[in-house]
């Protein structure tokens, strides 16, 4: 099987004249394997770029008010998630204790 092709092929008199050939298959074949090949090497891993690994990494911050604000912010968060954990148990604990008081000295 042959491929119809226009090649240029001469531009000597300052006109361009075009020939009909024909490309074989194993040419045509051998064209994209080397297209294929040349395509492999140029490709970049988009994990070892530059642009994604200062996506993945933040930048430090060593002013002494970022640092309070985040302490302060870090500890507040912390506290108020275990208070809203445990204050409805003590509460609970220490109506039962008091219950329990009541009821020994009744």
């Amino acid at each position: 099987m042959a491929i119809f092709a226009e090649r240029d092929t001469c531009v000597c008199s300052g006109e361009s004249s075009t020939t009909n050939e024909y490309l074989l298959v194993n040419e045509t074949e051998e064209i994209r394997k080397r297209i294929n090949a040349i395509k492999k090497n140029l490709t970049v891993s988009v994990n070892s770029t530059s642009k994604h690994h200062r996506s993945k990494t933040s930048a430090k911050d060593e002013r002494m008010s970022s640092r309070a604000i985040g302490m302060v912010l870090g500890v507040g968060l912390i506290s108020a998630f275990f208070a809203l954990i445990l204050l409805p148990d003590i509460y609970t604990l220490i109506r039962y204790a008091l219950k329990r008081a009541c009821e020994i000295k009744a």
